[in-house]
């Protein structure tokens, strides 16, 4: 998969100076559990290319749920645990400041397949070439829910920088959409902390969880804060570069972008990480 450089060169990591020497300290701390050492990555956002260097790494938020099979889900998780990709158990609630937030649209091939047939990284326009409105498929059409299914991702930061992506769809959808009216309210997206935890619901198949999002009402530390915010115009800046090189791909008629990557059931920080969902998305259980 082609790969293009964005966002915030790597020599410019720390060249930011209204970042305090505590503050670099903490930014580095967290850019460090991601590439494998402080000299092995760069900024966030930025898609490595250099074979002697670590990918930033993202672990993805999940729900143990009754039917998990998922290798990354720790032993210790019992029904309803919120868990990340990287093996680690969460907090449940889990306090979040949110990063980067948007949308997008992913229509998996009929019959349950891990196949993608097409997808949107911002819900408006689809790989296959054509406006999501348009589409005899878009997510939702006169209160019809159609193949394609919306997606609202998060990347999110907790106080102790732990930096995690949260997919927020199907049953769990309205969570997202939770975040995002509170966030709507703010001056930022980082001034504020949330609770992510889980919710039991039950259909004719049994009980299962869905995200549940909660305004604390709460105040990150300085600090937290002006990590939290380099952090989020990092990743803006990579997803605006992303986006214009991903309509210029497709609009021009060439191939489908590579929609998904993940190493070890961690998703890379890069093009994939600031497009759509990952292949190994759990069935949305509230449908089954």
């Amino acid at each position: 998969m082609s790969t293009t450089e964005l966002a915030i060169k790597a020599e410019d990591l720390f060249a930011l100076e209204h970042l305090t020497e505590v503050q670099q300290e903490m930014l580095e701390t967290l850019l460090s559990r991601f590439s494998g050492g402080s000299n092995a990555g760069g900024p966030v956002g930025l898609d490595i290319t250099d074979d002697t260097q670590s990918p930033l790494q993202l672990p993805v938020v999940k729900l143990r749920q009754r039917m998990t099979t998922d290798p990354s889900c720790p032993e210790t998780a019992k029904i309803g645990d919120l868990y990340a990709t990287s093996g680690d158990l969460l907090d449940n609630p889990l306090t979040v400041i949110p990063v980067a937030i948007w949308n997008s649209n992913i229509k998996w091939e009929e019959g349950g397949g891990k196949n993608i047939e097409c997808s949107s990284p911002d819900g408006k326009w689809g790989a296959i070439n054509i406006a999501c409105a348009d589409c005899p498929d878009k997510p939702w059409r006169d209160n019809t829910k159609q193949a394609c299914d919306n997606v609202l991702n998060a990347v999110v930061l907790t106080e102790n920088l732990g930096l995690y992506q949260v997919r927020f769809s199907g049953t769990s959808y309205t969570a997202g959409r939770t975040l995002v009216r509170f966030a709507r309210t703010l001056p930022n997206l980082w001034c504020r902390t949330f609770a992510i935890c889980s919710s039991s619901r039950k259909n004719n198949k049994g009980e299962y969880f869905v995200f549940e999002t909660k305004a604390t009402g709460e105040e990150p530390t300085a600090d937290v804060q002006k990590v939290a915010e380099y952090v989020c115009r990092s990743l803006a800046a990579a997803r605006e570069g992303f986006l214009m090189d991903w309509y210029k791909r497709v609009k021009s008629g060439g191939s489908m972008p590579e929609q998904t990557e993940t190493t070890g059931g961690v998703t890379t920080i890069g093009t994939e990480v600031l497009s759509s969902s990952a292949a190994d998305d759990d069935p949305d259980f509230g449908e089954m």
